[in-house]
């Protein structure tokens, strides 16, 4: 299956953002839940943050008498914000908002001794940390996304918690492996070369232990790239040729989606 790739917004879908389904959700006057309204929920979140009341629109997406209802609209609006919405700084208020709510509903599980609800709120808050880590990279290059300093560093802290949360919740090879990804990611946006290495490095091991043939070989893929971007000179995309190679080898057909991915790294952290 295919999890890393840069996000598109028509044709086939390249990257796998969340645990669960898009759902079509808006909230009345009284804060009740109506089936379609319009303009749809995340519209109107977007009009608020932009008249400056992102309290009013944390109210809206909190409403209701069911959390996990909500978490998944947090997810919801903050996918459609992205896309087609385009609008990456009420992305990223909203996917702040939606942790800060997973996390404190999972705290609150907790303390009435609900494990289950607490590892479900949990796993909802790294869907929303995961998909504002992604959406926030500039290494996939979505055309009409704008990134802000400030928005790498809230999708570099998101990637953090990401992996933390992968951790503690104890998720299986593939997760893992795009925890460390997504970390090692954020670090070479951000020319912490060494710690970029260290996880890229991470991620190749647990794919390949785990048999993600492609999932491994992006990840030589991306060292490549980690170590032309931290050394001198000029390098060439000729250096990525010999991953090239054994993605044709492995992959057959499939191996241009992971070697365009990669490429449009190469020119982003590298050639600039």
């Amino acid at each position: 299956m295919r999890t890393l790739a840069r996000p598109v917004r028509s044709g086939r879908v390249r990257f796998v953002h969340a645990l669960f389904p898009a759902l079509i959700l808006a909230v009345t006057a009284n804060g009740a839940l109506a089936a379609q309204e319009d303009p749809p929920l995340w519209e109107r979140v977007r009009t608020l943050i932009e008249a400056g009341d992102a309290d009013r629109a944390r109210a809206m997406l909190s409403a209701g008498d069911d959390p996990v209802t909500a978490a998944r609209r947090y997810d919801s609006v903050v996918r459609s914000l992205y896309d087609p919405g385009q609008d990456l700084p009420a992305v990223v208020r909203v996917a702040q908002d939606g942790i800060e709510f997973c996390l404190a509903r999972a705290t609150e599980a907790e303390a009435r001794r609900d494990a289950g609800a607490a590892v479900r709120f949990r796993g909802l808050a790294k869907t929303l940390a995961y998909n504002l880590a992604s959406y926030t990279w500039p290494g996939w290059d979505a055309p009409g996304i704008g990134i802000r300093t400030r928005d790498l560093q809230a999708g570099h802290a998101a990637a953090r918690l990401n992996l933390e949360l992968a951790q503690a919740l104890e998720v299986g090879p593939e997760p893992m492996a795009n925890a460390y990804f997504m970390l090692g990611a954020h670090s070479l946006a951000a020319n912490d070369y060494t710690a970029a290495a260290d996880h890229f490095r991470e991620f190749g091991e647990i794919a390949r232990r785990a048999g993600l043939t492609a999932l491994a070989l992006a990840a030589e893929g991306y060292g490549v790239i980690t170590g032309a971007a931290a050394g001198s000179g000029n390098p060439g995309t000729y250096m990525l040729e010999p991953t090239r190679e054994r993605l044709r080898e492995a992959l057959a057909s499939d191996a241009d989606f992971w070697i365009d991915q990669l490429d449009t790294a190469w020119s982003i952290f590298v050639t600039g």
